[in-house]
Formats: structure tokens, sequence, C-alpha cells
């Protein structure tokens, strides 16, 4: 149960000024250390993958376990079967990027280069 600013004063006004002052206190120092604590926790998940710090900065078990997971992603790539390997340049599927040619009609003009000698 949380309570609450006017809950707090009603109690306190039961025990007088002191008492009243003394919990508002309490309530003020409770709201502080709250904020302080949500602060902590979002600093804590901050790491170099979701914010722009340096990797260097991360903790070390951070870093322990980021080297465990590519550790594990080499040998999971080196146990790949032969006919597994992917070709040099673009994959099967792949959509490539390129100028689209314009049909003949709907060009100004057409220049023919050929070379004037051969360079055999």
């Amino acid at each position: 149960m949380q309570l609450g600013r006017d809950d707090a004063e009603r109690i306190a006004l039961a025990g007088g000024e002191p008492a009243r002052e003394l919990v508002l206190g309490l309530l003020d120092q409770l709201a502080k250390l709250q904020e302080r604590v949500d602060r902590l926790e979002e600093q804590s998940r901050r790491d170099s993958r979701n914010s722009s710090s340096p990797p260097s900065q991360d903790s070390p078990k951070t870093r322990a376990e980021r080297r465990r997971e590519a550790a594990r992603k080499a040998k999971a790539w080196a146990k790949r079967e032969e006919g597994e390997k992917r070709n040099q340049g673009g994959q099967p599927g792949h959509k490539g990027t390129g100028r689209k040619l314009l049909a003949e009609d709907q060009m100004k003009e057409i220049l023919h280069h050929y070379p004037d000698a051969c360079g055999c």
C-alpha cells in the first residue's frame, strides 16, 4: 500500500505539527529516492549497443557476454556445410539497384560510338 500526501497529512495532524513536518519531509525524501532509483535503473540498462557510449565503457560482464556470443557465432559459421557457403556478390533473391533503360521511342537522341581502330 502506498501512502499519499493527503493520507500522510491526515495522520500527521493527529500527531501534531512536529509529526506533520516529519512525515512531509519523509515523503519528499522518498520521492527523491524513488527518482534516483529510476534514473540508476535506466542507467544500468544502457550499454554501447543501445546508447552512444563506446564499448570500452560497458561493464566487464557485458563485454564477456558479447565475446561469448561472438565465439558462439564463429563456431556456428565454421560448422556450416560446404554447400551452404555464399558466393561473392549479390545473393539469389536480392533486388538489384540500377538505372532502368528507356525505350527507344522515349529518347531524344541515340548516339552510336565506335572505336576508330581495333585495339589488337
